[in-house]
Formats: C-alpha cells, structure tokens, sequence
C-alpha cells in the first residue's frame, strides 16, 4: 500500500476538534511527519476498522464499495452502521433512511 502525501492546511476551530477528541467522540486518523512532509495512512480501512472494534456508527456519504468484501467486519459496518448525511441551507441533516445497494 502506497502511503498518500499530503500539505499540512490550518484549521479555524481546531479547539471544537480537540474537545470532540478528548471526549472520544472523534478520532483522527494516524500520520507521521518525516522532513516536513506529512504522510496518512489509509483513512477508509482505519475508519471500518475503529467502527468494527468499537461498535461505532459511521458518519460518512463514503459507500465504502471497495473495502466491502475485504473483511467480513467491514461488510458488516457498511451495510449496517453507516450513517449518511447532508446539508440544508445551514442545518446538518443526517438521512435516516437508506435503502441497500448491490455491490
């Protein structure tokens, strides 16, 4: 697996973030910094793996379609535990009713 370079961006309401992270109700996923360069892992396989140890819901409009038959877990959370959502004007709307897909 090739590990993705990325440019380090500013955040304007990163202390919302370390509070959601301190009350373990947002994680980041792991990176490393080798002579100024910032290297991520694969987000998609961390995010299934933390839902499948956890128990946890996915927020994410991700269909994970190439990750669903990699691990019996992950399928698991795709079909069951992802939770899309959208935009309305201002308000964040979470879509609560999905219908499956054929993948």
């Amino acid at each position: 697996m090739k590990d993705v370079v990325i440019e380090a961006c500013l955040l304007s309401d990163q202390s919302i973030l370390t509070e959601l992270e301190k009350d373990r109700l947002l994680f980041f996923t792991p990176s490393r910094q080798v002579r100024g360069r910032r290297f991520v892992c694969h987000d998609d396989r961390y995010i299934l793996n933390l839902a499948a140890d956890t128990g946890a819901i996915v927020v994410s409009n991700d269909n994970y379609r190439d990750l669903i038959n990699e691990k019996p877990e992950f399928k698991k959370v795709i079909e069951e535990r992802i939770l899309m959502y959208s935009f309305v004007n201002d308000r964040f709307v979470f879509i609560m009713k999905c219908y499956p897909r054929k993948y």
